[in-house]
């Protein structure tokens, strides 16, 4: 994975504003498509003007939320340092907990809290980023599937806007890889009353597989399992037809989920059998053979 930004150019005529006790300005990000893969955001940046002159008492935060008061509590937040050494160029900021956010449509708000400062630019920059599976993560533009937003809240009122944007960016990682899993080859030729032995390949993707399972799915009835870690046994059944059984492995992270399915063909039970503790072909005896 890779850890970029949406944008990467400045934002042109970013004016700094003192109005008040300004205490909390944002951007919105949303996702768009139905990739299995997320996104997971590291961290931010603030674009710091050289007009900027309060340059402390700023914590970075992210709200994974659509609200417009960002009233709640944000789900992380940096305090970040006098950004007076930044004027006329980025801050970078990272979060303590890498934050995974999956694509179904959803936006979260980052941003900063301020002492009264805020900054904003007529420009919007209506980039967006996909990830490999073509789920695309966008900044605030003037068309889109969720309406577009900035924002600043105050002590006595609040705004916000889709006509500006507040030099506010993010950091992720260009998709949350799911898990992967292989149930192994198809099994043919199984005897009955013999032990099956399932093994599977599991590997984790962005985040550790934290469940696990072998489950039947058809073909028979379900046998009694046995389960250590990625491996499963069973007793094939007997049947006089023979049957085919389908196995399913399942992993998952928590969020993301994977399977794989395995065949298993057991032999009909009239084509063997043991004759003095030897195993032998059978051969049905029919009216013509009398």
């Amino acid at each position: 994975m890779t850890v970029h930004s949406i944008w990467s150019s400045s934002p042109a005529s970013l004016t700094a504003v003192h109005d008040g006790p300004a205490i909390r300005v944002a951007n919105a990000f949303y996702l768009t498509g139905t990739g299995t893969a997320g996104w997971q955001i590291t961290g931010g940046r603030i674009y710091v003007p050289d007009a900027f002159d309060n340059t402390t008492g700023f914590s970075a935060a992210i709200w994974l939320s659509s609200t417009t008061d960002l009233a709640d509590a944000p789900a992380q937040q940096v305090v970040l340092p006098d950004l007076a050494p930044y004027k006329g160029g980025y801050y970078d900021f990272v979060f303590d907990t890498p934050i995974d956010f999956s694509p179904t449509g959803q936006s979260f708000w980052i941003g900063y809290l301020s002492n009264y400062d805020y900054f904003y630019s007529s420009a919007l920059d209506a980039q967006a980023i996909s990830a490999s599976d073509g789920s695309p993560l966008h900044l605030p533009s003037t068309s889109g599937d969720i309406t577009p937003r900035a924002l600043y809240h105050y002590v006595g009122g609040a705004s916000a806007s889709a006509s500006f944007w507040w030099g506010v960016d993010v950091h992720v990682n260009d998709g949350i890889t799911p898990p992967t899993t292989s149930a192994g080859i198809d099994q043919v030729n199984i005897k009955p009353f013999s032990t099956v032995t399932l093994s599977a390949t599991d590997t984790a993707g962005t985040n550790p597989i934290t469940s696990s399972s072998w489950d039947w799915v058809s073909g028979g009835s379900a046998p009694t399992v046995t389960t250590v870690g990625t491996t499963a046994t069973f007793e094939a059944p007997t049947s006089l037809g023979g049957l085919t059984m389908i196995f399913r492995r399942t992993v998952s992270d928590g969020t993301l989920v994977a399977t794989s399915d395995v065949s298993i063909s057991i032999l009909p039970a009239s084509q063997r059998v043991v004759v003095g503790g030897v195993e032998v072909p059978a051969r049905l005896r029919v009216a013509s053979d009398i």
